[in-house]
C-alpha cells in the first residue's frame, strides 16, 4: 500500500484545486469512475517524493488544457504560449501539488526535481502501476497520477 492511498480521489482533487485556483484561477472536479483519457497524456510533469516507499507524483493534461493553463500562469493570450511555457506551468503545478500531498500525508521529506515528458518522448502510464485521478474544469482536463517509485523503477 502506498502512503497516498490514504487520500481519496476527492481529497486529491481538492489538493490539486487548492494549487490551481490559487495559481491560475481554475478549479477542478473529480470524474469518479472515469479514468483519464489518452489525450490527457499530451504532456506530463513528474516529480519524486523520495523515501521508503518513494512516491512519484505526476500531473498531465491534453494540449488545449496545457495551453490554457500556461496562458493563465503567464497572463498572456493562448496564441503566445510556447512549449517551454507549458512545461514551466506543469512543473510549477506538480511541484506545488506534490507539496500539498506530502503535507496532507504528514511526510517529513524533501521533494525531488520535476521532469517533463511529452508524447514525442513515448509517454506511457501503465494503469496497473499508477493510480490516476481524472479531473475536469469545464472542457479542460487534468489527471493526477501517483505511483510507488520503486515499483515503477523496477518495471522500466
Amino acid at each position: 500500500m502506498m502512503p497516498a492511498d490514504k487520500l481519496s480521489d476527492n481529497d486529491l482533487t481538492r489538493l490539486v484545486t487548492h494549487v490551481t485556483s490559487t495559481m491560475i484561477g481554475m478549479s477542478f472536479s473529480p470524474t469518479a469512475g472515469r479514468p483519464p483519457i489518452p489525450d490527457a497524456l499530451y504532456r506530463i510533469a513528474m516529480l519524486p517524493i523520495p523515501g521508503v516507499p518513494g512516491i512519484l507524483v505526476a500531473l498531465s493534461s491534453d494540449k488545449g488544457t496545457c495551453c490554457t493553463m500556461a496562458a493563465k500562469m503567464f497572463m498572456t493570450d493562448e496564441g503566445s504560449v510556447d512549449q517551454q511555457m507549458m512545461n514551466d506551468t506543469l512543473t510549477e503545478l506538480v511541484n506545488m501539488t506534490a507539496g500539498q500531498i506530502k503535507n496532507a500525508l504528514g511526510l517529513d521529506r524533501a521533494l525531488g526535481l520535476p521532469k517533463v515528458l511529452d508524447k514525442q518522448g513515448n509517454v506511457a502510464i501503465d494503469p496497473n502501476r499508477w493510480r490516476g485521478v481524472r479531473m475536469m474544469s469545464g472542457a479542460h482536463e487534468v489527471a493526477l497520477w501517483l505511483a510507488v517509485a520503486d515499483a515503477v523503477a523496477q518495471a522500466a
